[in-house]
């Protein structure tokens, strides 16, 4: 009898101190859920509700963890997956994506989610954790930017203004539409340089892209070439509508007038040459050199010109 009651006291105190264990460790996993500088969820698989979260994930939604614990996890994640989870439903062991966390005050957040099966309590949950990459998001729109935008007048760069008119050219083909290119260049720029130096120059370039995308349709491509040489691929446009196009777009920027900082009133005037593409045995290469040979001599008759380049030699 005295054996039993030992027994039993000490099979009493081992469950305490597994209890207690338990406790601790649970303790720790709440320090380790609510220290986490990611958002966190704790999800139920079948009811896909949410059994818990931690601050971060609370902070970010924007509301109390009791105000989100018993929602369905796609009240706040992925809506569109409603029905169509890659853990539960496709069987994937983890997703890991790029999403968007709806916020309670209308906010759309892109988050990195990645979200797996634990076992918590000796039952099956989701582990969903992310983090918000608004400010990666932010930085690579900035990089890409600066990567394909001349940074003193916001037109394309060269590189990146080729890039297009080689997607425009296959286009043109593709659907048997109408291209051209206008090449432009600021009359006597190197005058207005050495008169009034360079920062009144720079001035002219960037109020001159300011005229071309104020006169020119949304789908036409503008680029700096470099200096003072501008681009202008012109889509589904012909020789005789870029023709008036540029006819509009020179007397434009003849009547335009600068006044910079210093009180200076400033005219300027462009020259530009204008080119069709041909067939299909013509290249971007091809149609530019065709248009800056039509630049040249608008320069060479006097400037403040349009001229249009005479077709390919066969």
């Amino acid at each position: 009898m005295d054996n039993d009651i030992t027994d039993v006291t000490s099979l009493l105190k081992e469950l305490q101190k597994a209890r207690e264990t338990i406790r601790e460790l649970e303790g720790r996993a709440r320090t380790i859920l609510d220290s986490v500088h990611a958002g966190i969820m704790i999800i139920d698989p079948e009811s896909h509700r949410i059994v818990d979260v931690n601050p971060e994930a609370s902070t970010l939604i924007g509301v109390p963890k009791e105000q989100i614990i018993g929602h369905v996890c796609h009240t706040f994640v992925c809506p569109a997956e409603m029905g169509n989870c890659p853990i539960t439903d496709k069987g994937q062991k983890v997703d890991k994506s790029e999403r968007i966390l709806l916020t309670t005050d209308g906010r759309r957040i892109p988050i990195l989610k990645t979200v797996a099966p634990i076992e918590l309590n000796g039952r099956s949950h989701l582990l969903e954790n992310f983090l918000d990459i608004s400010g990666l998001k932010l930085l690579q729109k900035e990089l890409e930017y600066f990567a394909t935008t001349d940074p003193l007048t916001g037109a394309y760069n060269r590189r990146h203004f080729l890039e297009l008119a080689e997607a425009e050219v296959v286009r043109a083909r593709r659907y048997q539409c109408p291209l051209s290119i206008s090449m432009i260049d600021i009359d006597q720029f190197k005058e207005i340089n050495d008169r009034y130096g360079h920062p009144v120059g720079d001035l002219v370039l960037t109020e001159l892209v300011k005229i071309l995308e104020g006169r020119l349709r949304p789908n036409d491509i503008v680029g700096r070439l470099g200096g003072d040489e501008f681009a202008v691929m012109m889509v589904e446009c012909d020789l005789e509508k870029a023709l008036a196009a540029m006819a509009r777009l020179r007397k434009s920027v003849e009547e335009y007038h600068i006044l910079t900082d210093s009180g200076v009133e400033l005219w300027f005037k462009i020259s530009a040459g204008i080119a069709q593409l041909s067939d299909e045995t013509e290249d971007l290469e091809s149609v530019m050199r065709r248009a800056d040979q039509a630049l040249y001599l608008a320069k060479s008759q006097g400037r403040n010109r349009v001229e249009i380049a005479p077709p390919p030699f066969k």
